[in-house]
């Protein structure tokens, strides 16, 4: 029989160190090591933030299930108590499996006020790229063998005119033939004036994109149509619309990429391609701030994001001219820029800082806005009915027409 110990004394516990592990690994690293986890997954990128986000989210929801198995086994949950417990920690484990299951499932990826890309797929540079159309694989088309959205192919021994830029130089909702690019086709023969547009892209993929297509080509000219209504805003963000973009920052007196590389299951598309965030791309701009939040994605703010698009522009500038090219900066105006008092024109409109930078870099430009001014006509004929920024056949003839007359007075 053990030896009674004096009053107030207490025997110590042969467990007890063992129980205050166990007490501390289950208290305090678990629930540590989950929010390491997420936080983890959230700094990082690619198939590391992958990995972690899922050991988080196993930890989220298996933590509190086993937690509550052990209060009951310890009795400390009876009655009332212990039913309230179970229906808190059901109830958390039931969202998080429902939110799992709709980010999980493919919603349809198209977001209102915004077109529907056409034949365009993820690219881990680019952010997205044109991909072959139906039938054309059949047809022995090789996209290699082919520039931009429309996949025009290259004319080897003829000198081109290459034009670039998003949906609006594209021709979005018109047919080829009705295409800037194809109506100054026909107006220059001597030449091959090439449609290299992509539906999406800002002034950082124009630039990835020439690096990626001037090596095959013949450029005499380069037209670069930057789109007032958002390439500026586009050029800071490294999550625009539901794509993952790349996104150049500030490194030293140039640029660099602030991610090298874009894993095809990467946060931004996989969630915005979702069933969850179906309903939420009726507001473009709470989805982007969610996604972005969710995922980490990063926006520039002024004076970086200006000075970013300007060192963009040059490094074109430079890039066009090492293939002993003529370059040509197009800027398009969106059809509310033509306004002074409106919203769009006090707050939002970008214009006037793209056109600062154009004229401190002394580039050849073509001002659209001033073509469609000269005409005297309604502005809305120029553009599709219900939009703002893409052009109409009639806009498209009138821009070609206009880059007929600057591409031969830098002929002169």
């Amino acid at each position: 029989m053990p030896e009674a110990l004096p009053t107030g004394v207490h025997r110590p516990d042969p467990h007890g160190g063992r129980r205050m592990n166990r007490h501390t690994f289950r208290n305090v690293f678990l629930p540590l090591l989950i929010a390491v986890c997420l936080i983890f997954s959230h700094q990082t990128f690619g198939i590391v933030s992958v990995v972690t986000f899922f050991f988080g989210l196993f930890g989220l929801l298996g933590y509190p299930v086993a937690m509550l198995v052990l209060q009951f086994r310890a009795g400390r949950l009876a009655g009332f108590r212990g039913k309230f417990a179970v229906l808190a920690v059901s109830s958390w484990v039931s969202l998080l499996l429902v939110l799992s299951v709709l980010v999980g499932l493919r919603g349809e990826f198209h977001r209102p006020h915004s077109h529907r890309d056409e034949n365009i797929s993820f690219h881990p540079e680019m952010g997205h790229a044109p991909i072959l159309r139906p039938g054309d694989a059949q047809r022995g088309v090789l996209l290699e063998d082919t520039i931009g959205q429309r996949r025009e192919k290259v004319a080897g021994r003829r000198e081109q005119v290459l034009l670039i830029g998003d949906s609006v130089v594209y021709g979005w909702r018109l047919e080829d033939d009705q295409t800037a690019a194809a109506i100054l086709d026909e107006l220059m023969p001597s030449l091959q004036v090439i449609n290299g547009a992509v539906s999406g892209y800002s002034i950082s993929q124009y630039y990835l994109y020439l690096k990626r297509n001037l090596a095959r080509m013949k450029p005499r000219f380069v037209v670069v149509g930057i789109f007032a209504g958002n390439d500026y805003e586009s050029t800071a963000m490294s999550n625009w619309s539901g794509h993952s973009t790349p996104l150049f920052v500030p490194d030293g007196d140039g640029l660099k990429l602030w991610r090298e590389h874009t894993p095809r299951f990467n946060c931004v598309d996989f969630l915005s391609g979702s069933l969850l965030f179906r309903p939420l791309w009726s507001d473009l701009k709470f989805a982007e701030r969610l996604g972005g939040m969710i995922c980490n994605a990063r926006t520039l703010e002024e004076p970086e994001h200006g000075e970013v698009v300007r060192r963009l522009l040059a490094e074109i500038d430079k890039l066009v001219r090492s293939h002993d090219a003529e370059l040509v900066y197009l800027l398009l105006p969106d059809r509310w820029d033509f306004t002074s008092d409106t919203w769009y024109a006090l707050e939002k409109t970008r214009y006037p800082h793209l056109a600062r930078l154009l004229a401190e870099g002394e580039y050849e430009v073509h001002w659209f806005l001033d073509d469609i001014k000269g005409t005297g006509e309604p502005v809305e004929s120029f553009y599709l009915p219900k939009d703002s920024a893409h052009l109409s056949a009639k806009g498209h003839r009138l821009l070609a027409e206009g880059l007929l007359r600057r591409i031969r007075g830098c002929q002169r």
